[in-house]
C-alpha cells in the first residue's frame, strides 16, 4: 500500500489593515508640488511636503474636511480629533489637493534688508 499523500492547504495571506509605509518623495504630475506620498494606517496618503499648517491653516482644513497629517520617521500619521489635541504632533501637513494652494505661514519668509544707499 501506497503512503497516503498529505495535501498542505495554506490560508490565504490575511491583509494588513492599519499598515503604514515610509512616504515616497514626489512631484504631483498635474501641478508639479513636492508630495510625500504612502500609506497612512491603510489608507493612501499624499502630503505637501513645503506646508506646514499654522493654527489658522489648521481650523480651515478642519472645516473644510481636508484631512491632515504628520509627518514621522516610520511614516505618516493620519490626524483625527483625539490626536489633533494632542501637543506631540506639532507640524501637520495637509492632504495634497491640485485646486489648492497654500499660503506660507506668516513670519517665516526671510525679513528685507536695510539698505543705506540713496535710491537716486
Amino acid at each position: 500500500m501506497s503512503p497516503v499523500k498529505r495535501s498542505i492547504r495554506r490560508s490565504p495571506p490575511r491583509p494588513v489593515y492599519f499598515e503604514t509605509t515610509v512616504p515616497v518623495v514626489r512631484q504631483c504630475p498635474l501641478c508639479a508640488v513636492w508630495l510625500a506620498a504612502g500609506v497612512a494606517e491603510g489608507i493612501k496618503a499624499e502630503i505637501e511636503l513645503g506646508v506646514p499648517l499654522d493654527f489658522g491653516q489648521r481650523l480651515w482644513c478642519v472645516v473644510n474636511r481636508i484631512e491632515m497629517y504628520a509627518l514621522r520617521r516610520s511614516g505618516l500619521i493620519q490626524m483625527d480629533p483625539r490626536r489633533l489635541t494632542d501637543p506631540r504632533f506639532t507640524t501637520l501637513f495637509p492632504q495634497h489637493w491640485c485646486s489648492i494652494r497654500w499660503q506660507p505661514i506668516a513670519g517665516t519668509a526671510a525679513s528685507p534688508t536695510w539698505s543705506e544707499e540713496i535710491p537716486f
